[in-house]
């Protein structure tokens, strides 16, 4: 393209941003409150926060045999187990889910292979940073996610063979 073209098109970008500035900054924030991180978040750290308090008065039961949490869902997939099922009855998914970190990770560092067939363990760790702010992922809904974990066994299954 030619420089005054780039430059009619830059001015026309820049004149659209200026003039919806207002309403770009509504659609971003959804007319919330900035200064409040809680607000921004949809009350989500004020969940993470009441969650760890409850975990830190419940440590090894969680909800299961004393009170049950009732401070809304926890978003974040590991803490939400935690205060469910308490540390002891969520050691065995602390351990997947660790694993499941690790192998992802290791793959993806580790990967010799042509970028198609990586695409497994970056679509999986896709779905893992998910789980950092959703409360059913990595494990669940299968529906959702049973095409990641298909292609990922194949993606290993494949690379023990090389």
């Amino acid at each position: 393209m030619k420089t005054k073209n780039k430059l009619f098109i830059f001015v026309c970008i820049a004149v659209i941003l200026i003039a919806f500035s207002g309403e770009i900054y509504r659609i971003f924030v959804a007319n919330k409150d900035v200064s409040d991180l809680n607000n921004i978040s949809s009350g989500r750290i004020g969940r993470i926060l009441d969650g760890l308090t409850f975990l830190k008065n419940h440590p090894l039961s969680g909800g299961l045999w004393h009170e049950k949490y009732n401070g809304g869902i926890i978003h974040v997939y590991i803490l939400k187990r935690i205060v469910d099922y308490g540390l002891l009855l969520s050691i065995p998914i602390i351990i997947l889910y660790v694993y499941t970190w690790c192998v992802t990770l290791k793959n993806i560092l580790v990967n010799k292979r042509n970028f198609i067939n990586a695409l497994a363990p970056l679509i999986l760790l896709f779905i893992l940073l998910v789980s950092l702010n959703e409360y059913s992922y990595p494990f669940s809904p299968l529906s959702s996610i049973f095409i990641v974990y298909l292609l990922f066994g194949n993606y290993l299954s494949t690379s023990t063979r090389h």
